[in-house]
């Protein structure tokens, strides 16, 4: 994260559960794939091994120190966690800024998002260019979100890759650029983006012989960061937003 619109981007803000009492096995999944974790917000938290409504606070620390103990990751309460973005810790700014929007607290999501993103997190990039391109919490800016979306596609976020692809040949927030739209298509689509080879065949259709000469030739010129996957950086499907 979808519940976005747009088939080209995935929503950036995280979703509130259904239930508020989720289960450990539950909380631990969503978990699983971060190196360092917060505690949810949960309004009234329980312990049904013991059959016993816990204090949000104790359910909070039990949680921590089971999940800690199963995973070996460190596991930081919510003071702890804010006081390392507050610090300057880019991983703290960037789970701050996905719990802020879980909240539903818009400001201080765009505000922790855009710290992390500034810093470099891709993750945080591409969500800050969807919230300038759908409008979430901020006016809708075309520019700004190609600026965020071309640090996240250079960083080997394929969903930003697709979603600058598009820019480019519509000439969205940036001239049309139909050869550089297919760069970025066919980039994608090497990383391993589902379906991306759709748009390479939908996109070259549309394209002289020498475009797409010049689109593959941009293409073989972009060197993937070490480590890059399809859609990295992605939050679990419970971080995904539906659409407001």
């Amino acid at each position: 994260m979808s519940g976005c619109s747009d088939k080209e981007e995935s929503d950036p803000r995280p979703v509130k559960p259904a239930s508020t009492n989720l289960s450990f096995s539950e909380r631990k999944k969503l978990r699983e794939a971060q190196s360092e974790i917060s505690i949810p917000a949960v309004e009234t938290p329980t312990n049904t091994s013991l059959g016993s409504t816990q204090s949000l606070e104790e359910a909070r620390t039990d949680f921590r120190a089971r999940l800690q103990a199963i995973t070996g990751k460190v596991v930081l309460s919510d003071a702890e966690l804010l006081a390392k973005a507050e610090q300057g810790d880019v991983k703290a700014q960037a789970e701050m800024g996905k719990t802020a929007f879980a909240e539903g607290k818009m400001q201080d999501g765009l505000k922790w998002s855009t710290k992390a993103a500034e810093q470099g997190d891709m993750g945080s990039q591409y969500g800050l260019a969807v919230c300038y391109a759908k409008g979430y919490g901020v006016d809708k800016d075309a520019t700004q979100a190609v600026k965020w979306f071309a640090l996240a596609a250079a960083q080997g976020h394929t969903d930003a890759q697709a979603s600058l692809a598009r820019r480019y040949a519509d000439g969205e927030g940036v001239p049309q650029d139909k050869a550089e739209a297919y760069k970025w298509y066919d980039v994608a689509t090497k990383a391993g983006r589902h379906n991306g080879q759709n748009a390479v065949d939908k996109l070259a259709a549309t394209m002289t012989p020498q475009e797409i000469a010049e689109g593959q030739r941009r293409s073989a010129m972009y060197v993937a960061p070490t480590g890059a996957s399809a859609s990295p950086g992605q939050p679990p499907e419970y971080f995904r937003l539906k659409k407001p």
